[in-house]
């Protein structure tokens, strides 16, 4: 039986899925990122401007 990495007290290694998006909103995110940037850069950036102005605002 294996161990699981948190029985072993090691940091669970952040794992990839996959999200579906339009071809449009695939593009648009390629016309707000940069050219080296990854989709999860992008939306990364894009929901810490978010989460920055709802700070702001309240």
């Amino acid at each position: 039986m294996e161990k699981s990495a948190e029985k072993e007290g090691l940091e669970e290694v952040e794992r990839w899925t996959s999200i579906r998006v339009k071809r449009s909103t695939a593009k648009m995110l390629k016309q707000i990122g940069r050219k080296v940037e990854t989709y999860d850069e992008i939306i990364i950036k894009l929901l810490r401007r978010v989460l920055r102005r709802r700070e702001l605002l309240s």
